[in-house]
């Protein structure tokens, strides 16, 4: 809110008026390269590293030779699947060093958060430290911008969100893969991403009381293994406005006198709706 109410307006007053036009575009620049560096980071992971119960093994040459947002991304990925916390920059610099490493000098083993890494002639290999818990795989971070009409397909989920623009529906289920949102209190654009740290959220029907996410999701009951590839339907004013399939926010409660409502349908992967 104080970069929306506060910063944005500074920019154009005293620097470009179409400051928002301009960040606009570079928001969407970068979101199209993000996700073609994940596709990417994805395709190579898939080639170079193998695993089991506990331990990770890493073609090291190959995440070498990999361009360097490629290699960060994979060896990030790893690295935290492994140890099961998160690292930092610096992290994920020592490992790619580690892989590019040679000779007698070379170090044979790194300590890293959670895990150890050690060489093993030209691959990597990752071991969880002892009495550490097996870690849930590292789930993919996805954001795609939705238009009313539109949709758009999420393979991280293994659905599409639809989105239509007309009449209220006759019936709504709370729950259900089907949720109405009154068309003239979104700003708009509307994102479908997934989980966020520190996300927070007002279900309808808690008297307008904020929730963290993860809290909803303990007490929907959705698995942590789940949680992450959950679609969230975005409004750039009002934030989370339907956790789709569970629930919509309160600020989003259809009422009789909104006529004109945008539909968003959970449709899975292959079918038509």
């Amino acid at each position: 809110n104080r970069v929306r109410h506060r910063l944005i307006p500074f920019l154009a007053e005293h620097f470009s008026p179409a400051v928002t036009d301009v960040l606009a575009r570079v928001a969407a620049i970068a979101r199209d390269d993000d996700h073609w560096i994940e596709a990417a980071a994805r395709r190579l992971s898939d080639r170079i590293v193998r695993g089991g119960s506990g331990w990770l093994d890493v073609n090291a040459r190959q995440l070498a030779a990999a361009p360097s947002a490629v290699g960060r991304r994979v060896a990030r990925q790893v690295l935290e699947q492994a140890g099961g916390r998160r690292v930092g920059f610096d992290h994920v610099e020592r490992f790619r060093g580690l892989a590019g490493a040679g000779g007698a000098d070379a170090p044979a083993a790194l300590d890293f958060p959670g895990c150890r890494v050690g060489r093993r002639g030209a691959r990597l290999h990752l071991e969880r430290r002892r009495g550490r818990p097996a870690p849930a795989p590292v789930a993919v971070r996805y954001e795609y911008r939705l238009a009313a009409p539109g949709e758009v397909e999420i393979a991280e989920a293994g659905l599409r969100i639809r989105a239509t623009r007309g009449v209220r529906p006759d019936r709504l289920v709370a729950r259900g893969p089907v949720a109405a949102l009154p068309a003239a209190r979104l700003a708009g654009p509307l994102t479908v991403r997934n989980w966020r740290p520190g996300d927070v959220f007002r279900p309808l029907g808690l008297g307008g009381r904020t929730r963290k996410l993860q809290d909803f999701f303990v007490d929907r009951k959705v698995p942590r293994t789940r949680r992450a590839t959950v679609p969230l339907v975005v409004d750039d004013r009002l934030g989370i406005v339907w956790v789709a399939g569970h629930a919509v926010a309160e600020d989003v409660r259809v009422s009789d006198a909104d006529e004109g409502v945008i539909t968003l349908e959970i449709v899975e992967m292959g079918g038509s709706g």
